[in-house]
């Protein structure tokens, strides 16, 4: 999907492997705000082979969408696209498992110290 310079970092590789992914999942958690969101950070990642703090931020905050962090902040529409879902759907399934990869992938970049 998209061309990645160098797959220096575990977020480069987690999102050259799981891009689309990401992208369903974040229309499906956070609307069409948090897919162009997820889009940029993809564009983002492909154009920097290293990781920067900006970066490393919106990864943080992407996890944040996946881990349904503010699901209970009425105030956000994160709460409505969950209200939405349905929660026996196989896709709840997927999203779990690719916030847990994306945790991972999180945790890899700080033991690494890269940014």
């Amino acid at each position: 999907m998209f061309d990645f310079p160098s797959t220096n970092t575990a977020i480069h590789r987690f999102v050259h492997e799981h891009g689309e992914a990401l992208q369903n999942a974040a229309l499906l958690l956070g609307g069409p705000a948090w897919l162009k969101r997820t889009r940029r950070l993809i564009d983002a990642l492909s154009r920097e082979p290293r990781m920067t703090r900006k970066i490393r931020q919106e990864a943080q905050a992407l996890y944040g969408l996946l881990s349904l962090e503010h699901v209970q902040d009425f105030d956000r529409p994160e709460s409505w696209y969950f209200g939405e879902l349905d929660l026996e759907a196989p896709y709840i399934a997927e999203n779990c498992q690719l916030t847990e990869a994306l945790a991972d992938a999180i945790e890899t970049v700080d033991a690494e110290g890269c940014a």
